[in-house]
């Protein structure tokens, strides 16, 4: 039940989003919102009916909303990237992005939410499991990040383009921190 309450709560977001560059001047926030409801969500079916559709927000653990604000953050990060790859076109038809409400200030931003994805992430991975590894992948982590601010200085089209597109690897890297984190742990319990 509060798995369904909160899918509905999720709806609006959904709808909104298409028309949200018509009149919200970061769009890009309702994405970060519409994607990252999903870990609420998901979360929120791993206590099943263990707690009331109105309780849920509260009963979420720590871990939930560090998620949640980590892919808030990262999601704005990578749409802004993607968003200077139209900006000049954005600008001409009167839509409205995050890169061009930042304006010359966009590098330093997007490098902002990297910083607030990179110091959540060493959070959730780092409560679990301090260890080497996790202090490798959270260092593969930051200097991808830095990378990736370093490429798009330019503010170059086809390189914004190519560092959105390989944004994934920030997943990948911390999936492989979460995995590792796993793997740790059966290996303290066995």
């Amino acid at each position: 039940p509060a798995t369904i309450f909160m899918a509905v709560l999720a709806v609006p977001i959904l709808i909104v989003y298409p028309f949200a560059k018509r009149w919200m001047h970061c769009p890009q926030a309702i994405l970060g919102l519409a994607f990252s409801f999903g870990i609420l969500m998901a979360y929120s079916s791993i206590l099943g009916e263990h707690v009331s559709w109105w309780k849920i927000f509260m009963s979420l653990p720590p871990t939930a909303w560090l998620l949640f604000m980590a892919n808030f953050a990262w999601i704005l990060a990578y749409d802004t990237i993607y968003a200077l790859v139209d900006i000049e076109d954005d600008k001409k038809i009167g839509i409205r992005t995050s890169a061009i409400f930042f304006g010359r200030m966009v590098r330093s931003v997007i490098g902002v939410f990297y910083l607030i994805y990179l110091i959540l992430s060493a959070w959730i991975l780092l409560q679990f499991n301090n260890s080497f590894l996790s202090w490798i992948v959270l260092g593969l982590m930051g200097w991808q990040i830095v990378n990736f601010w370093l490429k798009i200085k330019s503010l170059d089209r086809l390189i914004c383009l190519q560092v959105f597109s390989q944004n994934y690897r920030l997943g990948w890297l911390f999936f492989a921190g979460v995995i590792l984190q796993k793997t740790s742990m059966l290996n303290h319990i066995g």
